[in-house]
């Protein structure tokens, strides 16, 4: 199973600690982790994936290799800028949301538009109302359980 993390290059003290335990659960239960490769939640996120030992990928932006941070396993390089977010959420099987802003947002979007499952993490949840489109707010421990039902 592919899990999509999304969320903002640059983030508060909090999202980057929910970031990192939420890629160490994911790299545990023996999930991909798809994102955008760059810094803040992307970094964070395939830090702790990779502590576990899990796989990481990062669909960058850019146009070259080694644009990504430093806990990828795969760069897929897409010279495509923010068009991007539509390959991640295509990629994953759920996307999980934290915080973020217009971009995350995009991604939110297009992954409700898919069919994906959109978990919104409630405690950075920077989107009001997003649970009417389809989005569902969960509190952090729920997002865990949630993952760890799917491995069963």
């Amino acid at each position: 199973m592919q899990i999509g993390i999304v969320g903002s290059r640059k983030c508060p003290e909090l999202v980057k600690s929910l970031s990192l335990e939420l890629g160490m659960e994911i790299g545990k239960l023996g999930f991909t982790l798809v994102n955008g490769g760059l810094g803040g939640v992307m970094r964070y996120s395939a830090m702790g994936c990779k502590k576990k030992g899990g796989t990481t990928v990062g669909i960058i932006p850019g146009m070259n290799r080694g644009e990504g941070n430093e806990f990828l396993d795969a760069e897929i390089v897409t010279g495509i800028g923010n068009l991007r977010n539509g390959i991640i959420v295509r990629s994953s099987d759920i996307v999980i949301a934290l915080g973020g802003g217009a971009g995350t947002l995009s991604e939110i979007a297009l992954a409700i538009d898919s069919g994906k499952e959109v978990l919104v993490v409630e405690e950075v949840n920077q989107f009001p109302g997003i649970e009417k489109l389809g989005a569902k707010i969960l509190n952090f421990d729920e997002v865990l359980n949630l993952l760890r039902s799917l491995r069963k």
